[in-house]
């Protein structure tokens, strides 16, 4: 993850005869941001003194300012002509099934041909609903993994259904196929799920560091390869 930049400017004798205020300092010395920008970074408490500073007024000769500067944002995820199998869809929420090899949302490496930038093209409005970089998007499922994924709509939806899922107040059905060890008809997992200790671009389960997770599953035929999981 990117880190904040850190400027370091002090105030002298020629920026004093040339300029009268903060921002008019600021914007000459940081070419590459606008005033707007430069404004909100003093809004945000993100340019600091040792003395008060006031936008519309120059300090003394001498006054060292510190500009904490953010990272780049991400860019606006970009809507795509890609064909989506749509579940279910009202003016608050639409459920798609996701095919397996989709990955839910851009991010590095994957920047084109996810969910979202078919969702956008389907739903123009969405940009702007939650993350900027995976508007609408309220939980994910991996790229290998195909299922139904719901999206909201609006504000006040995503804002409902995060709420829902951070409080675990929503089930999600998976029915896989499973090989090898024969088990129970029925049963229960518990297991701790982290990032693969050689591995980091994969999940592994029992590992040291990790979120608990319990699985609930139960065969849905008399062979037991079809299985349901909760």
């Amino acid at each position: 993850m990117s880190e904040s930049q850190i400027c370091i400017l002090i105030v002298k004798d020629e920026d004093k005869n040339q300029f009268k205020r903060l921002d008019q300092f600021l914007a000459h010395h940081l070419k590459d941001h606008s005033r707007s920008f430069i404004k909100d970074l003093f809004l945000k408490g993100q340019i600091t003194s040792e003395t008060k500073l006031e936008i519309k007024r120059l300090p003394a000769v001498g006054t060292e300012i510190k500009i904490e500067i953010p990272p780049p944002r991400d860019p606006d995820a970009q809507a795509e002509n890609i064909p989506l199998e749509i579940i279910y869809e009202d003016e608050h929420l639409v459920f798609v099934n996701k095919p397996a090899g989709m990955v839910t949302h851009p991010a590095p490496g994957n920047y084109t041909g996810t969910l979202v930038n078919a969702i956008l093209h389907h739903c123009p409005d969405l940009q702007g609903v939650g993350d900027q970089r995976r508007p609408g998007i309220v939980h994910r499922l991996d790229k290998g993994t195909s299922g139904i994924m719901v999206v909201a709509k609006n504000q006040k939806c995503h804002d409902g259904l995060v709420k829902l899922f951070s409080t675990h107040d929503i089930d999600r059905v998976y029915e896989a196929l499973v090989m090898g060890t024969r088990i129970e008809a029925s049963g229960r997992l518990e297991s701790t799920i982290g990032r693969h200790p050689q591995n980091r671009l994969k999940m592994a389960a029992n590992v040291k560091v990790g979120k608990n997770a319990i699985t609930y599953y139960k065969a849905l035929g008399s062979t037991k390869n079809l299985v349901e999981w909760r």
